[in-house]
């Protein structure tokens, strides 16, 4: 058992039922020293894919993978997104994302990414101290364990106010 990482298993309905992938607008977000301000709109769907750092098969057991969920759960219960569906791959995530008002798509997977890095590293650390070491790099100068791409892929798609179901 890992300290402070939440351990209940949370599964939720989806907010929206149907999903059009019409007028499909590819983004691809990187860390550069230009910021860049991705605003969603209410009701707009995202379908998101991340990756682990250099594509190591990190979520392949299923605690990694319940610790991913979970930090994911924590985010819908915060009211910071919906969640349509997603799926959990041996090295990637995809989800589909639906946000309310005023929700930042970038500042919501920032949070979903490092909390779940913080719990993973402690997972890691605990039943697979060996792991940790491949997964240092230099960021700015500074020494750190990486356990996903900076980057991500977002596809959204609009839809009509009458696919949601409330």
């Amino acid at each position: 058992m890992i300290h402070g990482w939440p351990t209940q298993l949370v599964v939720w309905e989806p907010k929206a039922q149907v999903l059009s992938l019409q007028n499909r607008n590819s983004h691809h977000n990187t860390r550069s020293p230009v910021k860049r301000d991705i605003v969603t709109r209410q009701g707009d769907f995202h379908y998101i894919t991340f990756s682990t750092y250099g594509r190591r098969s990190l979520l392949s057991t299923p605690l990694a993978r319940q610790i991913v969920i979970s930090v994911l759960g924590r985010l819908v219960r915060g009211g910071k997104v919906r969640v349509s569906g997603f799926v959990i791959m041996h090295d990637h995530v995809h989800a589909i994302l639906w946000f309310g008002d005023d929700t930042e798509l970038p500042g919501v997977l920032q949070t979903w990414k490092s909390m779940s890095a913080n719990y993973l590293r402690k997972h890691y650390e605990q039943t697979m101290p060996g792991m940790i070491h491949h997964l240092r790099t230099q960021r700015s100068g500074r020494d750190v364990v990486c356990f996903w791409q900076r980057r991500y892929y977002d596809f959204k798609s609009t839809h009509r106010r009458s696919s949601m179901r409330n």
